[in-house]
């Protein structure tokens, strides 16, 4: 597994305690955001802040596999959770939220409409990330 917190891969085995503190640590300014990820194609992803909620989407191989949770101001203890059972490879975390399939476009004017163009800015993040991974 990796973890990739505002574009940095951090070293070493991930750890329950790692991810935690980086969660609590986005800000939700900029590129704040955090990738655990088991392959190129598969990873749970966060942004947002402890104080005004995040957004969470995961992959599972493909883009027809691409959800985001439908609540858009999860806490930082459910973000956390989330990671925390997908690092344990468990899939606890996917029957504790709901899911939709990501859209990929605006949905209006609404507070939800706005986050998911953020979630989707942050899947093109995500793929340049993965690019210099890859290159390096």
């Amino acid at each position: 597994m990796e973890l990739i917190v505002n574009g940095e891969e951090l070293e070493g085995l991930v750890s329950n305690r790692q991810i935690e503190e980086s969660i609590r640590s986005l800000t939700g300014d900029g590129d704040s955001f955090a990738i655990l990820a088991r392959a190129e194609q598969e990873y749970i992803q966060t942004s947002g802040d402890p104080s005004h909620g995040f957004v969470l989407e995961y992959r599972d191989g493909s883009e027809d596999k691409h959800f985001s949770g439908s609540n858009f101001e999860l806490s930082a203890e459910q973000v956390i959770r989330a990671f925390q059972s997908y690092l344990a490879a468990d899939d606890k975390w996917k029957s504790e939220l709901e899911w939709q399939p990501q859209v990929f476009g605006n949905s209006g004017d609404t507070g939800a409409g706005k986050k998911a163009v953020v979630v989707i800015g942050l899947v093109v993040v995500i793929a340049a990330v993965w690019a210099f991974v890859a290159a390096n």
